[in-house]
């Protein structure tokens, strides 16, 4: 039992970042605020700061070209 908690342990934020990350770029949001979603309780408030704010109107801003 203790290794299936090991294990989920290590591959929860192996699989949480990158999808989060994804997400908050393709919003317009700097993507380093997905490091929030480790958190517990941080991560909701977080998750409804997504859903409800005004998104950006373009990308973020090291993915513009110019």
């Amino acid at each position: 039992m203790t290794y299936v908690i090991g294990w989920f342990v290590v591959l929860t934020p192996l699989l949480l970042l990158p999808a989060s990350w994804k997400i908050f770029r393709k919003a317009g949001f700097h993507p380093g605020l997905s490091i929030f979603m480790l958190f517990p309780v941080i991560n909701i408030f977080v998750f409804y700061h997504l859903a409800i704010s005004k998104w950006p109107d373009r990308p973020f801003e090291s993915e513009i070209e110019t």
